[in-house]
């Protein structure tokens, strides 16, 4: 299970990591316990405090903030006229909004990774994984199914897609086979448009197969190192992300 400890964050919240982010001070003061107390536990809008994927991730494993508090800012691209279909890119993803404009009027192109879930179970830590692996990360998907545009998606389209340019593969679900007590399993996989929407497709079905027969699981943990500390270039996690005043 993924997990964030509470008193590894506050231990790692040192005075001038808190001073990197001076939108906080004014709602949680200094004190390191405070701040960490406010990051893991408040209820809210997404988190914001780490930026790129680790934000992502935060975000995805269900860690909130207060809105306004720790907020990272963010754009919202509509990929339809109606805007019933719209993509939420963070600070540091790249959007070319006018070239996703229309881009599901485009065909589409199929990518299916081999990777399978019984129809419960969380993918959340897939969606890390390619949060943290593709290029520009994952932007939550927004979607009107009420909308006639929501026809254009697959029946079991998951609300996540990954934008490069004027392409965009969102992430789908489709039936499998039964385990051997006969649950129903679903295989995950993605959907292209655009002009490169099946390289994109291929990379993000690709990205599940490498989680799936390696980093699948496994444990989650995040850590906060100061910026500079010798324990973050020693770090031996496979995956580290930083954010400088």
């Amino acid at each position: 299970m993924a997990c964030i400890a509470a008193q590894a964050a506050s231990d790692a919240l040192t005075p001038d990591l808190i001073a990197c982010i001076p939108h906080l001070l004014g709602e949680v003061g200094t004190d390191p316990d405070a701040v960490a107390a406010s990051l893991l536990h408040a209820d809210g809008g997404d988190i914001g405090l780490l930026e790129g994927a680790a934000g992502v991730a935060l975000a995805l494993l269900g860690v909130r903030t207060d809105a306004g508090v720790a907020d990272d800012p963010r754009r919202l691209v509509s990929l339809t006229d109606d805007r019933s279909i719209v993509l939420q890119f963070n600070r540091e993803q790249q959007a070319d909004e006018a070239a996703l404009h229309g881009v599901l009027e485009q065909p589409g192109t199929e990518a299916w990774s081999g990777v399978k879930f019984e129809g419960q179970e969380s993918p959340e830590l897939m969606w890390l994984w390619l949060s943290c692996t593709l290029d520009d990360a994952l932007s939550r998907m927004e979607v009107d199914r009420k909308a006639p545009a929501a026809r254009k998606l697959s029946a079991l389209f998951r609300p996540m897609a990954v934008a490069e340019k004027g392409s965009v593969a969102y992430l789908t679900l489709r039936k499998a086979d039964t385990d051997q007590d006969g649950i129903q399993l679903y295989e995950a996989g993605a959907v292209g448009h655009g002009p490169a929407g099946k390289d994109l497709a291929d990379r993000v079905a690709e990205e599940m197969s490498i989680w799936d027969r390696g980093f699948r699981g496994r444990d989650v943990a995040f850590e906060i190192q100061p910026l500079g500390s010798r324990s973050a270039a020693a770090s031996s996690a496979r995956l580290v992300a930083s954010a400088g005043c």
